[in-house]
């Protein structure tokens, strides 16, 4: 291996090394599952998107696990872990889920006015969106306090 080629790879590997990285890592997988599977949800089998979009966290919680299983925790998998960690992601898929509703009535008013036709996707699509960076942020700046990590 190259010198210049030595040095992309120990970036590379440097870079997946930072937890904050990993951290963004999940919550980009997070939002793209979120948005196909909500969109899906709404507009395939068109189910109202207040009750597909907490069929998806509730699916999520299942996935993010998994994912954390994989890249964070270090204890094995159990039961109880999955009971803990359902414990301490439930205010945050609470606050998630409320502030996708804000969001969603607050879009449909206000897009109403300016978009005439089918404005709906964009009301999902933007709730989403809005309330998983509100969350990550959030999330982000509660676990790094409590935890008091190098993130």
């Amino acid at each position: 291996m190259t010198i210049k080629a030595r040095f992309v790879y120990d970036y590379f590997i440097n870079l997946i090394d930072n937890n904050f990285i990993k951290y963004g890592i999940g919550c980009l997988s997070s939002l793209i599952v979120k948005m196909a599977l909500t969109n899906l949800l709404v507009f395939y089998f068109l189910l109202s998107a207040k009750y597909a979009y907490l069929l998806v966290n509730i699916l999520l919680i299942f996935y993010s696990f998994t994912f954390h299983t994989k890249i964070t925790f270090v204890d094995k998998i159990s039961f109880g872990l999955f009971k803990k960690y359902c414990l301490s992601v439930l205010a945050f898929k609470l606050l998630d889920y409320i502030i996708f509703l804000f969001g969603i009535t607050f879009l449909e008013d206000h897009l109403a006015t300016y978009i005439h036709g089918d404005y709906h996707g964009y009301t999902v699509s933007g709730a989403i969106l809005v309330s998983t960076i509100f969350i990550f942020m959030i999330r982000f700046v509660v676990y790094k306090k409590i935890f008091n990590s190098k993130i």
